[in-house]
């Protein structure tokens, strides 16, 4: 087994050490911490009137909520028509609802909520997947890792080993698995727990000592890791630094600016309210540090005649509005404008409404785009665990549990997650631009360009199955019978009665209805219903000497050639 603690040290003190502070700034954002003046030198600046501001908590709440409102669409894809894709859809929904269900029984945050903020904050995400089965009860046991704790290695196939380290209570590390099977004891109050994967098995140490080893059965790292395309991607000696980056990377020296500008102009304000005096005196003025002299509410004496002017903040606060202007529109192109946080004063046109969307979508996209893999990565592992358990498994939450058959898993598919946006504003921004177009373009083009449908030629197939019931009554008529008799095959006595009456209109059968058979139209409808019977049945045309025939009354026999 490899020294990974001297690798994890390693990596920490040389590769990932800026990584890890600039993580650490922007969780320091995210909490809010105190802001705290300093000179050119580092060295605090007394008597300031510090302000912290709660922009950079705004911004991140709502870009991560903005991520976790969006809309998940799971589409799994295989040239082989053997591969039961829906199926396999609802096996992985299946699994990560039972994956939820056990984080929250655990009192652990969900998967997707939590890859949100990791992927906001720490601009990317892992996840520990184990799938393995209990006195014959399967356990999806996929856990999140905090990224700024999480230490890796890639290897040519994927990853080589991943580790998760941090300091853990006694309680904490005697109740997991390992140490009830080894009766494990820590005889101090905490330590420090490394818990390394690599494709051969797991290693647990307690500070510095290997307390568990164990080989798995998979041939890969159940380690899944994903990076958001945000960032530097130069070769760099500090590129590591700057990639992955958070949701702060465009302002992040632009805040400490903000809440020391605002500072400045609170302590002016206070100054001015309770500035520093000179008072003329015989004795003359006495000696003293600056700082003293210059203090909140001080009092210097001078000599009758003399001392020393008295500071005009006035322009000190010209400057300061100025400097403030600059900073916010900064912020505003970095961060989140007045529309995106919904404290708008004025109404916008659409295609404002789409320019603004679009923009803010620039900073979105790419953790939607890295959330999508994460769960693509997610799937393709413990889709492989299951796979190698060898037998059907049970799978889902109480009350909606199935049987999963792990032979109709197999075989070569793709699946992706992708996520759609939702945002009522824009939407509505968007049907207006289209309802103005829809003079130019056709229904796809309009679909796919200004609506952003992902699937356009689906949409319009399901928009043509809409019209059917809109254009022919017969259809709408046996919509409803077969909505009846799915509510009288669950009981419903008035829906089985109401689906025979309305099924005698139609001149059908129930059994007729439920086997698709083609309805005639009632009569009286002013249509050629014979002729659209035998439209059914030829399956062609009638010739011109049988429509002449029909035509004239006479027999069809008389007039075929």
């Amino acid at each position: 087994m490899p020294d990974y603690l001297e690798m994890i040290k390693e990596q920490n003190d040389n590769v990932l050490n800026d990584l890890h502070k600039r993580m650490d700034d922007d969780a320091g954002l995210l909490k809010l911490s105190d802001y705290v003046m300093k000179d050119t030198r580092g060295r605090l600046v007394p008597d300031i009137v510090n302000v912290t501001l709660d922009r950079p908590r705004l911004i991140a709440e709502h870009i991560i909520a903005a991520l976790g409102k969006a809309k998940q669409q799971v589409v799994v894809e295989s040239e082989d028509k053997k591969v039961d894709t829906a199926y396999i859809e609802s096996f992985q929904k299946a699994m990560f609802a039972m994956a939820d269900a056990r984080l929250r029984r655990q009192g652990q945050w969900q998967l997707n909520p939590y890859a949100d903020e990791q992927l906001s904050i720490r601009g990317r995400a892992v996840r520990r997947i184990l799938v393995r089965e209990e006195n014959g009860v399967l356990i999806p046991d996929i856990v999140p890792w905090d990224a700024r704790y999480v230490t890796y290695e890639m290897g040519e196939e994927g990853l080589a080993w991943g580790a998760y380290q941090g300091k853990r209570l006694k309680a904490a590390i005697e109740s997991e698995a390992w140490a009830i099977e080894k009766k494990f004891v820590l005889n101090k109050k905490d330590a420090i727990v490394t818990d390394v994967w690599d494709t051969e098995g797991n290693y647990v140490y307690v500070d510095k000592e290997v307390v568990w080893e164990e080989k798995h059965l998979w041939d890969f790292c159940p380690v899944v890791v994903e990076v958001v395309s945000l960032g530097s991607m130069l070769a760099d000696e500090d590129a590591l630094q700057y990639g992955g980056e958070s949701v702060f990377f465009l302002i992040r020296k632009a805040i400490p600016e903000l809440q020391r500008l605002i500072s400045i102009m609170q302590t002016l304000n206070l100054l001015t309210l309770k500035a520093p005096i000179q008072e003329a005196t015989k004795e003359g003025m006495q000696a003293g540090e600056y700082a003293d002299r210059m203090r909140m509410g001080a009092s210097t004496p001078v000599q009758i005649g003399g001392g020393i002017t008295r500071i005009d903040f006035g322009d000190v606060k010209r400057a300061a509005q100025m400097a403030l202007s600059i900073i916010e529109k900064a912020m505003q192109e970095g961060g989140l404008t007045s529309v995106d946080l919904g404290n708008l004063q004025f109404e916008l046109s659409a295609i404002a409404l789409i320019q603004i969307g679009e923009s803010r979508f620039q900073v979105l996209e790419p953790r939607w785009n890295a959330k999508g893999w994460l769960n693509q990565q997610t799937a393709e592992m413990f889709t492989r665990q299951v796979i190698q358990i060898g037998h059907s498994v049970e799978i889902g939450t109480l009350g909606h549990k199935r049987t999963f058959e792990v032979g109709k898993l197999e075989g070569e598919y793709e699946t992706r997650y992708s996520y759609v946006p939702v945002d009522p504003a824009l939407d509505v921004a968007r049907y207006t631009t289209a309802a103005a177009a829809r003079e130019w373009l056709d229904d796809e083009s309009i679909l796919e360009k200004i609506i952003r449908d992902e699937d356009p030629a689906g949409t319009i197939k399901r928009r043509y199955y809409d019209m059917a019931e809109k254009i022919s009554p017969t259809v709408l008529r046996t919509r409803v019978i077969r909505s009846l008799i799915e509510r009288a095959e669950d009981g419903d006595e008035h829906a089985s009665y109401e689906a025979e009456v309305m099924a005698l209109e139609v001149g059908m059968s129930i059994e007729q209805i439920k086997q698709g058979n083609v309805p005639q139209l009632p009569a009286g409808n002013g249509k050629n219903q014979e002729g659209l019977m035998q439209l059914f049945q030829s399956g062609g045309r009638p010739s011109s000497a049988k429509r002449a025939a029909q035509l004239q009354g006479q027999p069809r026999e008389e007039t075929e050639e």
